[in-house]
Parts: C-alpha cells; structure tokens; sequence
C-alpha cells in the first residue's frame, strides 16, 4: 500500500462474510451498480454543510464517500470497515485525506461523544444486530447530530426478489442480508430521542435505465418500475437528553407535491412546516407523527412543484423592482 492513510485496529468476527467483502473488494470499483447510481444522484444533494464538522462513514468500503465529503473540508474524517482489503482500497484513493479504522458496526472503534455526522451507506442489510448499532451510533454521536442511512428499500427487495451479490471470475456470488424494515429502524432511534428529518424513497430514473441495458437487464428494470429502488433515511439527534416536547408547536403540511431538490432531480414528497420553518421532507403525515391537524394546517399540493426560495424578500425586492436601498 502506498498511501499515507494508516488503517487501525483489530480484525473483527465474523470471517466468512469478512471474506466474501475483501474478495469484492477488488472489483467493486469496477462493476457499475444502479442502486449506487441512484443513490448518488440524491444524497449529494442532500447532505448537509459538514465544513468543520466530525464526520463518521460506517461501513465505508472502498471510501466511495468519503471521497466526496472530503471535498466539503469536515474537521475529521473516520472511515470504519470490516474488511481490511476494502479499507486498503480507500486509502489508496483518499492518501492522508481520511482515518481509517478496521472495525465492526456494532463496535465502532470512535471516541464517545465525538462525531456531528455519521453515513451509513448500503450497511444495515449486513447487519445482525441492528440494536447494537443504535446503540453504537448513539454512544459516539454528540446532542444534534445527523445520521444518514440508506439502503435497498426492503418492501421492493422482497416483492421483487432481489439478492445482494456480486460476479468474480465468472460465479455469482451471494451474500446473506438482514431485511430491516423502515418502521423497526426508525423504532430503535426514535427511543434513543431521534426525530426523522427526511425520508426519500425514490425509483430507478433514465440514468439507472443505462445501466440496466448495458448489463442486458432491462427485464429486472421492468419488475420494479415505479416502485422505490432504496431508502435515503436522516434522522437527527435530540439536542437534550429528554424526549423533544412538541405537543405547542404550530404544524403546517404541504401534502402529495413534488420538490425540487436541484435543477434536474426531484421527488414526491410531503412538507412539515414548524413555525415557519421546514422540520421534516419526504414521506411524512400527521398519522405517522401522531399529529392531528385541522383543514387548516392541510396543504394539497397536489399536481405543483415546490421550488426553493429566497428567504430575505428584500433581496428579491431590490433585484426585481427597486434601486438598491
């Protein structure tokens, strides 16, 4: 290895998965993976200004993203992997940019206390114990920190049948995942006094199309059209150490729109609005918050597209109407 990234700690359990991670490991680069695709094409979006922040990539593989973060200058960057060939691959890539660390999820090898943000990328699935990494996340995350997680959307993967695997030297090989569903995940963080920011659930799009045709696996596309291909889940730490109260805070909803999310991606998503300010994005409603709103509190914006806007009006007043004041 001739980067200068050092690569700590022990190895951990579990060695035959282990295995099959460093025998993918040296072409997972290489094989151009539409659930990857979409997930770029939304969460580089989404995630937000990390600039002098404490940044954590559990199951960092290859370090596919801690490339990207390392361009928006966070204070620290961890990349924690259980395959030690994955983790070779990162540094390579990433030079002294990242430290990283050779660990399991539900152990991470992180300072309690010490992290703003923490990615998950395509993880849980592999994960047996998906309370043990709650509780992991939870230990080394600081009041208000965010959590991105994502993943195979797990009621598609089931209808549609589909396998986590990979091809070398011409044999598929398999990999045994967990199926966690949005609602158990959401569950365990929300007893740890974790609220959901933002649920994205979006399907395969022209640029996923490519992939499917070039691999000769238009038909698989076709099975799952219209239906979502992953989960992008925020959730993000309560900043005391009791439960939030928002039992007075004033609910607005804007329901069933769609929202730009950049100039050329968008997604169907409800809006909740609290004291004017947006509180959670994506597939949200009163029902599932335990909210209980008048017609009032309703938006329907069905058929619009919600566009971001200036906030200072006397920004937008000087630009469109009058001299400067």
């Amino acid at each position: 290895m001739s980067s200068a990234t050092q690569i700590r700690g022990d190895a951990p359990e579990g060695m035959g998965r282990q295995q099959l991670f460093d025998q993918w490991a040296h072409i997972y680069d290489a094989q151009s993976n539409p659930l990857l695709s979409l997930e770029n094409r939304f969460l580089t979006y989404l995630l937000p200004d990390v600039c002098g922040l404490d940044v954590v990539d559990a199951g960092c593989g290859t370090g596919r993203w801690l490339e990207y973060v390392t361009m928006l200058s966070p204070k620290s960057l961890v990349g924690v992997d259980a395959s030690p060939v994955m983790l070779a691959r990162a540094a390579s890539k990433l030079g002294n940019n990242a430290d990283l660390r050779l660990g399991d999820c539900t152990a991470l090898p992180v300072q309690d206390s010490s992290t703003d943000v923490v990615i998950a990328s395509f993880v849980l699935s592999y994960i047996s114990n998906l309370e043990l990494f709650v509780a992991e996340v939870d230990r080394i995350t600081r009041p208000g920190a965010h959590i991105f997680l994502t993943d195979m959307h797990p009621d598609t993967a089931s209808s549609c049948n589909w396998k986590r695997s990979f091809k070398a030297n011409g044999t598929i090989v398999e990999i045994d995942a967990q199926t966690w569903s949005l609602r158990q995940i959401i569950h365990l963080f929300s007893v740890r006094n974790y609220e959901v920011r933002l649920l994205v659930e979006p399907a395969f799009g022209s640029d996923e199309k490519k992939i499917f045709q070039q691999n000769g696996k238009l038909k698989a596309l076709s099975l799952s059209a219209g239906l979502p291909a992953i989960y992008i889940l925020q959730l993000q730490k309560s900043e005391n150490s009791k439960s939030p109260q928002r039992e007075n805070v004033s609910h607005t909803f804007l329901r069933w729109g769609s929202c730009a999310l950049g100039p050329d991606i968008s997604i169907s998503a409800s809006i909740q609005i609290d004291f004017g300010r947006i509180h959670r994005l994506g597939n949200v409603s009163p029902l599932n918050q335990g909210l209980h709103l008048s017609r009032e509190n309703q938006i329907n914006l069905t058929g619009y597209m919600v566009l971001p806007g200036l906030i200072n009006s006397h920004d937008h007043l000087e630009f469109g109407l009058f001299p400067n004041l």
